[in-house]
């Protein structure tokens, strides 16, 4: 396929197939159906591969042993599966490469053809020291967070010593007290992130704090709306971060009142 190549943790395929599907992205997610479950973010790299000649099939166990081979060979390791049908026809591997932590995915449920997921593990970005020259006058990051998204800058800002909103949590729960919301703009609209790396970038940071991400109710609003919630200084804090304006952002963040 045109665009398309091995992923270079692998020095080939399996003799016989060629690409027939081939995606690349910067950023993007996938779930590893190991024990526990793990979400992966970083550059994502999908690869199908296709049996030329279909009177040649290998079977499904001699592609995965290839490949747990290759990644045993090169000091990684194999990853226990959750116990369900899929274990039949699906594996996971992980490896460190050039200090890159690799996840990789091997699917052989559409045989004699094989799909590969591989995810190069993104690091934790760090809040950026905010250039707050083009930011709106009066505003302000919130003390929540030590910084921003690099690039952006605060376009529009509210803040009221008491106001309610709505968090779309499962179940929903309406928040009152010190209220704050920030808009940010992204000043190069050439240099988008994408939602899902601003998303992942305040969960990392409320995370780390030792808040925690909550559940949300079963709508399309899930696709571009999060909720986070983490005690501050002895004030329960809730934080909504929307992304629907990409690739712009707004925080609208609620000091729950005593």
């Amino acid at each position: 396929m045109k665009g398309s190549a091995d992923h270079p943790l692998f020095s080939g395929r399996m003799p016989g197939y060629r690409i027939s599907a081939y995606e690349q992205q910067d950023f993007k997610s996938h779930k590893f159906l190991t024990d526990p479950q793990q979400v992966i973010d970083g550059k994502y790299t999908e690869i199908r591969y296709e049996l030329k000649d279909k009177t040649k099939d290998p079977g499904p166990l001699t592609v995965r042993r290839v490949y747990e081979n290759a990644v045993k060979s090169a000091g990684g390791q194999i990853l226990p599966l959750l116990l369900d049908s899929s274990r039949e026809y699906r594996n996971a591997m992980k490896i460190t490469r050039n200090g890159v932590e690799v996840w990789v995915e091997l699917n052989t449920y559409v045989k004699p053809d094989y799909i590969l997921y591989i995810v190069e593990r993104a690091p934790m970005k760090k809040m950026a020291t905010a250039d707050t020259s083009a930011d709106v006058k009066g505003s302000a990051d919130h003390p929540l967070f030590s910084g921003r998204m690099p690039g952006y800058r605060i376009s529009a800002y509210e803040q009221q010593d008491f106001k309610s909103h709505k968090f779309l949590t499962d179940p929903q729960q309406v928040i009152d007290g010190k209220y704050t919301e920030i808009r940010y703009e992204l000043k190069d609209k050439t240099k988008d992130p994408g939602p899902l790396t601003v998303r992942r970038f305040y969960e990392n940071a409320i995370k780390s704090a030792g808040g925690q991400i909550l559940p949300l109710l079963l709508d399309s609003s899930r696709e571009y709306r999060n909720a986070m919630k983490i005690t501050r200084n002895g004030v329960e804090v809730w934080v909504e971060l929307n992304t629907y304006v990409k690739p712009d952002y707004i925080l609208y963040i609620v000091e729950r009142a005593p």
